[in-house]
């Protein structure tokens, strides 16, 4: 089967024994993005089972920001109007077994830095929390301490500031 013109995951889902779909961090969709979701994996496999009969994994961190100009699945809505909206919600809700994970691994082994997180998401921060994050600000950081860091995962605001970033990392091999 040609696969030119056919959008990369379209060939992914068409062309490979795939029977799992994992979102990873799924507070931040909404109703209408998971319908839409659901819909195009049932045309894409032919399949009119929810998101085309696939198994899903849905992962979510309850603390996570809720998806801008869509309805949380998350967060159980009052009224509800939206056609498509509904569905994704009703999607979400058939899911048949959850598991609620309590521990945050990331933050297991520095307290410190997980008592910051919890005052930053119940609004409590305190000024030794700010100052103890303004330490780790760049212009704060010791030359040795970039050097130590500088192979660890960058989040940009703005491609330029990737691209810069990528081309000196390159380099620097």
């Amino acid at each position: 089967q040609a696969l030119i013109g056919m959008p990369v995951t379209e060939q992914v889902f068409k062309n490979f024994q795939v029977t799992w779909l994992i979102i990873d961090e799924v507070g931040l969709i909404g109703g209408r993005l998971l319908a839409t979701i659901s819909r195009r994996l049932m045309k894409i496999r032919n399949n009119e089972q929810p998101f085309g009969n696939l198994s899903c994994l849905f992962l979510v961190d309850h603390s996570q920001l809720l998806p801008i100009l869509d309805t949380s699945l998350i967060k159980n809505p009052i009224f509800v109007d939206d056609p498509l909206t509904k569905e994704g919600l009703e999607l979400y809700q058939s899911c048949q077994t959850t598991f609620h994970l309590s521990t945050s691994m990331r933050q297991k082994d520095d307290l410190v830095y997980a008592r910051i997180l919890d005052n930053i998401k119940n609004k409590q921060v305190t000024r030794d929390d700010l100052d103890l994050l303004a330490s780790r600000l760049v212009e704060n950081v010791t030359e040795e301490e970039r050097i130590q860091f500088f192979s660890v995962l960058h989040v940009f605001a703005e491609n330029k500031d990737i691209n810069a970033f990528n081309e000196k990392f390159i380099l620097s091999k």
